[in-house]
């Protein structure tokens, strides 16, 4: 098994590839602003190692 990320891109129903990347600290930051879309990738739950 091996790790191969993809999005399915809606109108014809194929697999794109993604690439996935560090986030820098100005990105996790930016999960914590308005509008809340997303988690906080800043918040104290997932700076612990065990999640």
């Amino acid at each position: 098994m091996y790790f191969a990320p993809f999005i399915v891109r809606a109108e014809h129903e194929r697999k794109v590839p993604v690439v996935i990347e560090r986030a820098t600290a100005e990105d996790l930051k930016a999960t914590a602003k308005t509008p809340k879309w997303q988690t906080d990738w800043t918040s104290e739950y997932l700076a612990d190692e065990k999640n």
